[in-house]
């Protein structure tokens, strides 16, 4: 697939290919391949902890993990994934020196909003 070419061209980059397959999971999760977009995720997490991704494909990452795990009813994991993405978060964001810094990188890194928005969805849906 066209994919796979591309993902094979980027080896020598890993940070390009956390970045493809942070894309790539969620297009299968949009598509309902839940199961599909959990292994992308889990492949890019791993090359990202190991190598370094761009910021945003970094949570969107972990937002697409927290998703399929939900989907596919590793809701126990879907949830310490969220806990652990949420810490990170947080680290990074006490980094800014001020609130609005922190506010609009929370807002604006599309991965960092998506992972405020399923802790607010799967708080929801416990109650």
């Amino acid at each position: 697939s066209a994919f796979e070419d591309a993902y094979t061209k980027a080896a020598p980059y890993p940070p390009i290919q956390a970045l493809a397959l942070a894309g790539l999971a969620r297009v299968m999760f949009a598509q309902g391949a839940h199961a599909d977009a959990l292994e992308m995720a889990q492949r890019g997490l791993s090359i990202a902890t190991k190598t370094g991704t761009y910021v945003p494909a970094f949570y969107s990452l972990h937002a697409s993990e927290i998703e399929a795990l939900w989907a596919v009813a590793r809701r126990d994991e879907a949830r310490d994934r969220l806990r652990r993405a949420q810490a990170l978060l947080a680290e990074c964001l006490q980094r800014f020196p001020d609130a609005g810094t922190r506010d609009g990188f929370a807002r604006c890194i599309r991965g960092a909003a998506r992972i405020v928005a399923l802790a607010n969805e799967m708080e929801a849906s416990d109650s």
